[in-house]
């Protein structure tokens, strides 16, 4: 009798155990606190809410170069500096403006496209570029043991050397982070994320 009722308990417990890791994973609602990804070279990114429409991203690389981001829907890129002993280099500051308020940009949806005129400003001064986006189909995406929907968006930059980014976008969490890069003299290199949790 007991033989034929464990196998049952256990096949039970088992199926319950993705649910109740699942219940464990990072929400929308953690944003405040800060949402961390790791990735498989050993680089993280944690993402926290500033404002409306605005998602603020503090970086690691691999080689311990720590940067920040701003991020329009947690994919437009605002702004972008390196941090040196925890303060931002303002020589490496660069700010993108699109001539509208942070919350006006278009929110990442799947299989969306659409053209951004933009103009980056840095030491140097401003100037007038643009940026074409698509964005894949909608699927599943595991990392570190928690699911979420997840679609590719690939931003192609109006620049001489055809430089394109690709990110995936967690349109549950309202976060984007970037997987690869390319351009005329250097192939992508695909790079996976392995880990997402709550800050502690």
């Amino acid at each position: 009798m007991n033989t034929t009722v464990l196998p049952c308990v256990a096949i039970g417990f088992c199926l319950a155990l993705p649910a109740a890791a699942q219940q464990n994973c990072p929400t929308a609602a953690d944003l405040d606190r800060g949402i961390r990804i790791d990735f498989v070279d050993g680089s993280s990114e944690t993402f926290r809410t500033q404002g409306p429409g605005i998602v603020v991203v503090d970086g690691r690389e691999a080689d311990g170069v720590t940067y920040r981001l701003e991020l329009g829907h947690g994919l437009h890129l605002l702004s972008y500096e390196t941090m040196v002993d925890g303060m931002p280099d303002p020589a490496s500051a660069v700010s993108y403006d699109y001539g509208m308020e942070a919350s006006a940009l278009p929110v990442p949806a799947p299989q969306g496209r659409h053209r951004l005129d933009m103009a980056p400003r840095d030491s140097l001064g401003s100037r007038d570029e643009a940026q074409t986006h698509a964005y894949g189909k909608l699927h599943s995406v595991l990392i570190g043991g928690c699911t979420y929907d997840m679609f590719e968006a690939v931003i192609l930059y109006e620049t001489t050397d055809f430089y394109t980014e690709g990110l995936e976008y967690l349109p549950q969490l309202g976060i984007g982070y970037l997987v690869w890069t390319e351009n005329t003299d250097i192939a992508r290199v695909p790079l996976g994320a392995v880990g997402i949790r709550v800050v502690k």
